[in-house]
């Protein structure tokens, strides 16, 4: 089916998830926001249908947990502004169940699977970043970042931080990278590139 603006990850099992988006142009074009989800088996190379969204959505982000299960957050129907809302996928059963809803509407947002299984939300027009616990279905707010950026997109680096990177704002694209330490939460992101100080020392 024709879709713009869906979501889509690679499953644990080597499959794909892809969610949602917009059916505006095309073959079978029916102009609406999409709620359906499809699976693409690579080993047989066919799609088939799972499960549906609760309701239309476009431009929700997804991240694979660490038990196999997909989380999609935030996001947008067609004509309407974000909104701040969580579903969980099961690939076990091919079905959506809802998950507790985030603090802040986001649209374009960026997330990322922590080191300690928390997942990190930032962007999406927001400058304030959430934390989710899949543990217990619970969000918290979390640093904030230096601009209030759509579009960008964070990584996992190998030393447990995250990159945050691209996007835009109001006044264009960005750029400007940003650093994110999830043993500090409560430390703003840092800029990643950053000129060398020297200060005097004021003790021994």
């Amino acid at each position: 089916m024709p879709r713009e603006n869906a979501s889509a990850i690679l499953l644990s099992d080597g499959r794909v998830l892809m969610a949602g988006g917009y059916n505006s142009s095309g073959p079978g074009c029916t102009d609406v926001t999409l709620a359906d989800t499809e699976i693409y088996d690579p080993a047989t190379g066919r799609w088939s249908f799972a499960g549906n969204l609760p309701h239309s959505w476009i431009s929700g982000v997804m991240v694979l947990l660490p038990d196999g299960r997909v989380l999609m957050v935030d996001g947008s129907q067609q004509g309407s502004p974000p909104f701040a809302e969580a579903v969980i996928f099961n690939p076990a059963t091919n079905q959506w169940t809802q998950a507790a809803n985030p603090i802040l509407p986001r649209n374009g947002a960026a997330a990322t699977l922590l080191p300690d299984g928390d997942v990190l939300v930032s962007e999406g027009g927001q400058q304030q970043s959430e934390s989710y616990d899949p543990a217990t279905n619970t969000w918290s707010l979390d640093a904030t970042t230096l601009d209030t950026s759509n579009g960008g997109h964070t990584f996992l680096l190998p030393d447990g931080k995250v990159l945050l990177a691209g996007g835009g704002t109001n006044a264009g694209a960005t750029t400007t990278a940003e650093l994110y330490t999830p043993a500090s939460p409560d430390n703003d992101l840092a800029i990643a590139a950053q000129d060398s100080l020297t200060v005097n020392a004021t003790s021994a």
